[in-house]
């Protein structure tokens, strides 16, 4: 019975110490497939409402939300992630953007940034909506947002959030890449 008695004492004790650890929705802080997933699948249902399997999608780079740049790995790696996922799981049909290059978010909605009408019809020919993802870092904290927009009126169809404990991985990817290596390595094609 005193050896029922300590096994019992010792799951509570371990069932609270669990219970008392930062309150993360990630097990691993550095599980980027798993965190992209888990973003897609609170806008999915909303998206796949309003976005058609047949529809082209525009996909930008994922941006740092206080610089709009993505010229980190951290960047590429989340960007990479969302278009596979996309692609294999839901069928949709991919057109890679650079969201800085040619689109910008403004108070008055989403906006093309250039004047050349074929850059234009290259970029959103057959296209009504893009899926935008930002993150930002905090002191403990790698948070990301995903958008999907309708680019003809400017609505937003699905939006999620979510956040994971920082690491040391997170803080190291998220360090600007030189132009060199973003030029050899690093760089989107742009369809």
């Amino acid at each position: 019975m005193k050896m029922f008695k300590n096994i019992v004492l010792s799951l509570l004790i371990l069932s609270f110490t669990a219970c008392s650890g930062k309150n993360s929705l990630f097990s691993s802080p550095d599980d980027y497939t798993m965190m992209v997933n888990t973003l897609l699948e609170k806008s999915a249902k909303k998206m796949l409402a309003s976005v058609g399997k047949d529809e082209i999608i525009l996909v930008s780079n994922f941006v740092e939300t206080s610089t709009l740049k993505s010229n980190t790995k951290l960047s590429f790696i989340l960007s990479d992630l969302l278009k596979n996922r996309l692609i294999s799981k839901y069928g949709y049909q991919i057109r890679e953007i650079e969201l800085s290059k040619n689109f910008k978010f403004g108070k008055n909605g989403f906006k093309v940034l250039t004047r050349d009408v074929n850059n234009i019809n290259n970029a959103i020919f057959n296209s009504d909506y893009v899926v935008s993802g930002r993150y930002a870092i905090t002191n403990e904290q790698l948070i990301l947002f995903l958008k999907v927009i309708n680019i003809r009126n400017g609505h937003i169809i699905a939006s999620s959030t979510l956040s994971a404990d920082i690491s040391d991985e997170t803080l190291e990817l998220n360090k600007p890449i030189k132009s060199k290596q973003k030029i050899e390595i690093y760089q989107p094609m742009v369809l």
